[in-house]
């Protein structure tokens, strides 16, 4: 995870050892297979952990946004219908690896902070980015305006960043779309014949 940009503290749990065992005891000491966890991790924890958090992650100039708004949007009104939001974000993960490109994410609170730019990232995707807020949207169209590319698939801000519905969505403009209007989505047969989704 720390070569992944890692920066958190993780929780691990061993199953099918006996009783649940957490990372500690009550009286705050590690238990035996703990500490042997702990002493086989010292080099990544206290040396190379370090030296790596503060080394330069590459990347291919491809961010990818990661927004938890959005994986609720994608679950209210015909939202479902559109397939789910985590199965998408995954294939656009599988897309990127299998063209052997390096991704960073980015969420919305990096977007506001201003972490999208141009210098350094070519290509944003937006995937099942339902859910928008209205600063974020300026930081894509700044972007945009500033030479980036940006991509996205499904209903991109139909969605408030605090999920309330929009009559259009927040990028139609970028886009040059009109998204007024709410549909359900429509499969397509391979026969060619449309059926509504349920």
């Amino acid at each position: 995870m720390v070569l992944n940009g890692s920066q958190g503290v993780w929780y691990w749990r061993w199953d099918n050892i006996g009783r649940f065992m957490g990372l500690l005891r009550p009286d705050l000491s590690p238990p035996d297979e703990v500490a042997e966890m702990l002493e086989d991790t010292r080099i990544t924890r206290e040396g190379l952990g370090d030296w790596l958090l503060h080394s330069e992650m590459q990347t291919d100039g491809v961010a990818l946004l990661y927004s938890q708004p959005s994986m609720y949007a994608a679950q209210v009104a015909e939202g479902p219908g559109y397939g789910k939001a985590a199965e998408d974000h995954a294939a656009w993960q599988r897309t990127l690896f299998n063209l052997g490109l390096g991704f960073r994410y980015l969420t919305e609170a990096m977007l506001r902070r201003g972490e999208l730019d141009p210098k350094t990232t070519r290509v944003l995707i937006l995937p099942r980015t339902e859910a928008l807020g209205e600063e974020e949207a300026r930081r894509i169209t700044a972007f945009v305006e500033a030479g980036g590319t940006v991509i996205a698939d499904v209903r991109p801000g139909r969605f408030t960043g605090r999920v309330k519905p929009r009559a259009a969505g927040v990028l139609d403009a970028l886009f040059g779309v009109d998204s007024s209007g709410s549909a359900e989505a429509v499969k397509i047969a391979p026969s060619g014949a449309v059926r509504r989704s349920s």
